[in-house]
């Protein structure tokens, strides 16, 4: 996950309830709640009730309310929200409860009847007027049906409201975000950035959150540094540093970073985060000391371990490694599980199993339990591997049976058995209709063996379903680049690809290659140079060898042909372009 998901998500699990409890409130309210609120002779279900009028229970009196409150009560127990949405406004046009009012205005939303919404919440408000939920539901309300200034006005109450103003511009971006009009939330979006900002650190911090939310990446860049150029928050400086990054600016992201080291100079996370910014910029001896000064706890000591195996330092990895199991007495699972990841990489697995069986609580257990798979088809066999997987193949647990039959595919790949790894895909697939992660890998497995045919549905079917799934639009332009003389066709989803994500090493290195087909190959070198500059892979390089190659630069092109096999001697594509362009190096 990147740090901007991680800053949106911490934002969005304190803020914007209404979202996840409109639909739950009234889904389930429809089916069993509204009944038993009947028959129970209450006029809303208790566990929606805000908390202003929690403990209230008023009766409505009026025949005309009885009867549509009836009436979406019957309706919503026959799984017709339409029609419940519709009889419940109409109960609180004539009503002076509030509760049905609220009552109204969640079903109307779960129901996507905007008209019965807008009428609700008016009414909502008109008996409630400070009811957060109620300004939440409204602004929806007035975007979707096209009333951008009103909608702003409400948005603006929220942001207002909130408990602080960067949750409320966090909470105002769920509500935009939960439009499906795209326009309509343009035009939310720009209206609302448009407002005067109020020059608080907070407030250009929480513009920064929504226009980053809302793909407004260059305002939300501007906002950031603004937010951060005299503010002494941490949190603040973070995100302007992530945001600098996100846009390419390494230096401004760098200069962030100091300065709030400046502020909280033995700040972890600060540390860690500036640390891997400087991986990436390419000075990994710069990012190992700046962690070397940290206290040596887990987290550190892991990253340390990573780093220092990235460059195939097996020493240093090894000392992080004894550095990090001298804390077992005192670790937890997240621990235990970061003990397995540099066991694995240091190839002792018996020992990556022992540490991946002591991780029992957290985010971790899971794919502990997948990793012991493949650390057991390195000790005991492929066999075992399959074993440990098995009874996680029959979970309820959906994402688990999704990841064991994704590692039972890759155990029986590495071990070349490329037939079965398909089979297994397949039951998958028969289990998961459609996953696109078991689409994806299969597509991967059908290529390896020529099975074109099979790689561009497996792939066309993820696109159907996502088109805007990046690493998909890539894969299958890549693969008719690669394995057909479809070029033109590659071209495009590659190009789609690129809009989506034009930074990622993996496009950059199908555009360069198609490009080389189509004959383009001044413009593919400018492609692969930048996806080789992203990542050291040996397969980008190889590709990058042949452009030069073609172009007669030959010592160039064998100098990154060596870069190549420094990488990694063995990559399929390096070795077949040695061997087709008759290269010795």
């Amino acid at each position: 996950m990147s740090g901007m998901d991680e800053y949106i998500l911490k934002y969005a699990r304190q803020c914007a309830p209404l979202l996840a409890a409109a639909v739950l409130t009234a889904c389930a309210g429809a089916q069993k709640d509204i009944t038993s609120d009947t028959q129970q002779g209450t006029d809303l279900d208790p566990a929606v009730q805000t908390d202003a009028h929690a403990d209230v229970v008023r009766e409505p009196v009026d025949a005309d309310v009885i009867y549509h409150v009836l009436a979406g009560e019957y309706l919503g127990g026959e799984n017709n929200l339409p029609g419940s949405a519709r009889s419940y406004a109409a109960a609180a046009e004539d009503s002076n409860d509030p509760t049905i009012a609220e009552r109204a205005s969640r079903i109307s939303y779960a129901a996507e009847e905007w008209r019965a919404l807008d009428k609700a919440s008016a009414r909502w408000l008109a008996l409630q007027p400070q009811a957060d939920d109620a300004h939440q539901l409204r602004a929806i309300a007035h975007m979707q049906n096209g009333r951008t200034e009103a909608s702003v006005n409400e948005l603006r109450w929220v942001i207002e409201h909130a408990p602080n103003v960067e949750e409320g511009w966090v909470t105002a971006a769920a509500l935009v975000v939960s439009v499906e009009d795209v326009t309509a939330q343009q035009r939310a979006t720009q209206a609302l950035l448009q407002t005067a900002p109020s020059q608080l650190d907070e407030d250009l911090y929480g513009r920064s959150i929504f226009a980053y939310r809302l793909g407004q990446h260059e305002q939300a860049y501007r906002f950031a540094n603004e937010a951060a150029a005299d503010s002494d928050d941490v949190e603040i400086i973070r995100w302007a540093a992530q945001v600098a990054h996100a846009q390419e600016d390494t230096q401004g992201a760098i200069e962030h970073y100091r300065r709030g080291l400046k502020v909280a100079p033995r700040d972890r996370d600060l540390n860690l985060a500036y640390a891997e910014l400087l991986r990436l910029s390419g000075d990994l001896e710069q990012a190992l000391a700046q962690l070397e000064t940290l206290k040596p706890d887990s987290a550190v000591l892991y990253t340390l371990a990573v780093y220092a195996n990235s460059i195939k330092d097996q020493e240093k990895t090894a000392r992080y490694y004894r550095q990090l199991r001298k804390l077992d007495e005192i670790g937890e699972s997240e621990h235990f599980y970061f003990c397995g990841q540099i066991a694995e990489a240091l190839d002792r697995y018996d020992e990556a199993v022992a540490c991946y069986q002591q991780v029992t609580v957290g985010a971790d257990v899971k794919p502990a339990k997948i990793r012991i798979a493949y650390a057991l088809s390195q000790t005991q066999g492929v066999e075992a591997a399959r074993a440990h997987l098995k009874p996680l193949l029959d979970s309820t647990d959906k994402e688990m049976v999704e990841q064991a039959y994704l590692a039972d595919a890759e155990v029986l790949r590495q071990d070349n058995q490329l037939e079965a790894a398909l089979f297994s895909l397949s039951d998958g697939l028969a289990v998961l209709m459609d996953n696109a992660n078991l689409l994806y890998m299969r597509s991967l497995i059908a290529e390896a063996m020529g099975d074109i045919h099979l790689a561009e549905q497996d792939l066309r079917t993820v696109i159907q379903n996502d088109p805007n799934n990046a690493i998909a639009l890539n894969a299958l332009g890549y693969t008719l680049a690669n394995r057909t003389d479809r070029y033109r066709e590659a071209l495009s989803l590659i190009e789609q690809a690129m809009k989506i994500n034009p930074h990622d090493p993996a496009t950059l290195d199908s555009m360069g290659w198609v490009l080389y087909r189509l004959g383009r190959t001044e413009e593919a070198e400018s492609f692969l140079r930048r996806a080789l500059v992203a990542d050291a892979n040996a397969e980008i390089a190889a590709h990058l060898g042949e452009v030069l190659w073609q172009l007669q630069r030959f010592d160039e092109a064998k100098a990154v042909f060596r870069q190549a096999q420094t990488l990694d001697a063995s990559n399929p594509a390096l070795v077949e372009s040695l061997q087709r362009l008759g290269i010795d190096l």
